[in-house]
């Protein structure tokens, strides 16, 4: 009997020994199983669906290879679109195709799958409302330089990567193709005033965003350089634009108004007779009174060429009530440059009234200097304002002329005779001599 009890207890011990494995068996089943990555059996993963295998690098440029056939590219091209951004790396090799139609197809499926990415990025900027979405986006830490991090500022964001996604997609990728791009862009928007040739598309098809995107790009000092290089001027396009304020709202929007003054920045003055081509800038800085183009258009009035100061009529028209009196120096210096400039006609609305290029510019330093231009021999128009920079002011004979270059002469040698002539700040005295009358 007790021999039994031991083999009865022997047996009990063995038995809950084994119970206690399995039982911590099962426990370390159950912890793999809340804590693996994949199911342990389809019978878990009802909805998930297979798992797909990674596809190789091999296998991508096998199918970007099958692109530039003519035979299967259709379904090849189809694959490479679903893979998306996970084939870029492959495409970029031969976005530079020396076949034409095969480069396009490579730089197509890359923007199909940028696209797709910078949709997704604006999804879910729309769920949050963060913009972390498109720091990832090398432009966006350089447009908020220039415009500051407000609301008014991401709002144009989006205006401008709606609109032009593409210069945006290969700002990032690459730099000739961006720049072939932006210029194919800013040339099917502008206009050639002489030839009377229309953009090849209209007005409507240019939105805030779209002049936006080419004034930001074209802040960048080797981007404008280049366009200028390339003859492309986006001063060229503005002729649709200029009494537009939906387009141009430089007043209203301030990020817009940045852009648009980094641009002037960046921007060299037309250094020749032509100065037609900036006729449309000059008149939206004088529209919205951009004070902070200022420098470039004393910048430009002085570059324009001398040899046709009536040039610089264009400049003066619309600048000519933003004239400083640091100004003057300058002024007395065209003065000096072209007192024998001959005469023109200028149409005063009713009429034609003759001038000399230097009477405009004596009635602006008038202006300036806050005198009557009556009082050097001046006649007043009685409904012109200011035509051509004219303020409304003309000779109606040489003898008036000779008389009103007498006085101001006059005048300036004892301006001269000051410590700081005209202004409070020192001039350049070399600019401030005495301009001869006839």
């Amino acid at each position: 009997m007790k021999k039994i009890n031991q083999v009865t207890t022997r047996i009990s011990w063995f038995i809950q020994i084994n119970l206690n494995i399995f039982f911590i068996w099962i426990i370390c089943q159950l912890h793999l199983l809340a804590h693996s990555s994949e199911p342990i059996s389809n019978s878990f993963s009802k909805n998930t669906g297979p798992i797909a295998p990674k596809i190789s690098s091999a296998t991508i440029r096998e199918l970007v290879q099958k692109v530039g056939d003519d035979e299967g590219w259709a379904d090849a091209y189809n694959q490479l679109v679903k893979l998306g951004l996970s084939a870029q790396k492959e495409l970029l090799e031969r976005i530079h195709d020396p076949q034409p139609g095969r480069a396009r197809l490579y730089q197509d499926l890359i923007t199909k799958a940028v696209l797709d990415d910078i949709h997704k990025k604006k999804k879910n900027y729309q769920k949050d409302k963060n913009w972390r979405h498109f720091s990832s986006i090398s432009t966006w830490n350089l447009y908020l330089s220039i415009v500051g991090d407000n609301e008014e500022s991401k709002a144009l964001w989006l205006e401008m990567i709606e609109a032009e996604p593409e210069l945006f997609i290969w700002f990032d990728l690459d730099e000739s193709l961006f720049f072939e791009k932006l210029s194919a862009k800013i040339k099917k928007s502008e206009f050639d005033p002489y030839s009377q040739v229309l953009p090849r598309y209209s007005r409507a098809d240019l939105k805030r965003g779209n002049l936006s995107a080419f004034y930001f790009f074209a802040s960048l000092k080797q981007f404008q350089h280049k366009l200028e290089k390339g003859n492309i001027h986006i001063s060229s396009l503005l002729y649709h634009t200029y009494s537009d304020n939906s387009l141009n709202d430089l007043t209203n929007n301030r990020a817009q108004r940045k852009l648009f003054i980094q641009w002037l920045k960046q921007k060299s003055v037309i250094v020749n007779d032509n100065t037609n081509q900036d006729y449309y800038l000059y008149n939206i800085i004088n529209q919205h009174k951009i004070k902070e183009a200022h420098s470039f258009l004393m910048k430009s009035l002085k570059s324009s060429n001398s040899s046709n100061p009536w040039s610089k009529l264009y400049i003066l028209q619309f600048i000519s009530n933003q004239l400083l009196p640091k100004d003057i120096p300058l002024l007395v210096s065209i003065m000096k440059q072209n007192n024998r400039s001959g005469k023109i006609g200028i149409w005063n609305g009713f009429g034609s009234t003759e001038y000399e290029f230097r009477d405009i510019i004596l009635v602006n330093i008038l202006q300036i200097l806050k005198k009557k231009p009556e009082t050097f021999g001046f006649t007043k128009l009685e409904t012109v304002n200011n035509f051509w920079g004219t303020h409304g002011y003309y000779f109606s004979d040489d003898n008036q002329r000779k008389f009103a270059f007498k006085q101001w002469n006059q005048y300036f040698a004892k301006e001269m005779k000051k410590k700081n002539p005209f202004t409070n700040a020192k001039v350049n005295r070399v600019y401030l001599k005495p301009v001869q009358g006839k």
